[in-house]
Order: structure tokens, then sequence, then C-alpha cells
């Protein structure tokens, strides 16, 4: 009896545990679809600065616009292009005198997987400027130059990389742009955290 007993008591509260187990982990935050989209839209508009310095001794104005002019999200890859314009004012008695401005193009494929989420960071960025801008920086793991993600300049042959940045103005849409960037990272399989 005290078996028969026991037998229902536990037949009576396993359903009760089982349904108070606590629900899987779900995964909160957007899909990589949404991740793809906002860096490709959104994302790429914050992705400028401005710059501006003056040199009195030289009596030179150095203005520069750099801006990412596409960015695509592809199968753990990012590919972007930025441009950079830019001229020097010379400042005189008589006048100013406005220089020839300068293009350069900068071409970037990034295998997501050559990152760590803890190599992406924002930081100032005071080339060539009197107030600060910032770059989100990327920095990819290992020692090693990385033969899978490269750059060229001017559509010069393609070069592995250490590192890469993306500019923005502020570090608030600094942080938006990286946690985005972040984001894919961990969607597209890299779990680690630190930068090594």
């Amino acid at each position: 009896m005290k078996l028969l007993l026991s037998a229902l008591l536990v037949a009576g509260l396993l359903p009760v545990l089982h349904a108070q187990a606590p629900p899987p982990p779900t995964d909160v935050g957007p899909t990589m679809e949404q991740t793809r989209t906002w860096l490709e839209t959104d994302g790429r508009d914050l992705m400028r600065a401005n710059r501006l310095q003056g040199d009195r001794l030289h009596r030179t104005i150095t203005a520069s616009e750099e801006h990412v002019e596409t960015i695509t999200l592809a199968e753990c890859t990012l590919f972007w292009r930025t441009v950079r314009t830019g001229h020097i004012t010379i400042v005189t008695a008589a006048g100013s005198q406005v220089g020839p401005a300068t293009t350069r193009t900068t071409d970037v494929k990034l295998v997501l997987a050559d990152l760590s989420v803890g190599s992406i960071s924002v930081e100032p960025d005071t080339l060539l400027t009197d107030a600060p801008v910032y770059a989100v920086r990327l920095v990819l793991r290992g020692q090693q130059v990385g033969a899978s993600s490269t750059s060229s300049t001017d559509a010069g042959n393609p070069k592995g990389i250490r590192a890469a940045s993306v500019p923005v103005q502020t570090a608030e849409d600094g942080q938006r742009i990286a946690n985005a960037l972040k984001r894919a990272t961990v969607l597209c399989g890299v779990t680690k955290v630190g930068v090594f």
C-alpha cells in the first residue's frame, strides 16, 4: 500500500515539477537580417566625420569629410568603402585661396570570424582635427595579419590588415555602430569576448 501511495504521489508530482522548469533561454536582440538592414541604411548614415584643423603658423585651414559610401554584410563578411575628401585653404593678408580637392577611397573586406566581440571599441580620433571626432575600431584577433580580411586604397591591390575603423562624428553614434557590429559578430558564432 505504501509503495502504491508513493508511486501515485511521484506520478502526480512529476507533471507539476516538469511544468515549473524554467523555459529554455531565448536569444533577445535583433536578428541577423535586422542587424544587416540597420547597418546598411541607418547605420551607414552615422558613419561619417567632418574634420577642421587650423594652423596659425602656416596660415592654413585643412578641411576634410570622411564617410562610408557603401556597406554590405553578407555571409558573415563585412564589406565597406570609405571616401575621404579634403582641401587646404591658405589664408593671406590679401584673402584666402582654396587649394585643389583631394579624394581617397578605401575598400575593406572584414571577415567577422577574425574579430572578437571585445575587439570592437569606440575611440577618439584627433588626426587632422581641432575638435575630436570618433572611430569605431575593429582589431583582428592574433598577431598575424589576416589573409582573409583585407584593405585597399584607391583601387590598389588588397593587403592583409590587423585592424580597421569606420568614422563617426560622436561617441554616441560610434557606440550604436559598435553595438550593431558586436551583435553581427555574435550572430556569426563568434563567442570570444576578449581581445587576443
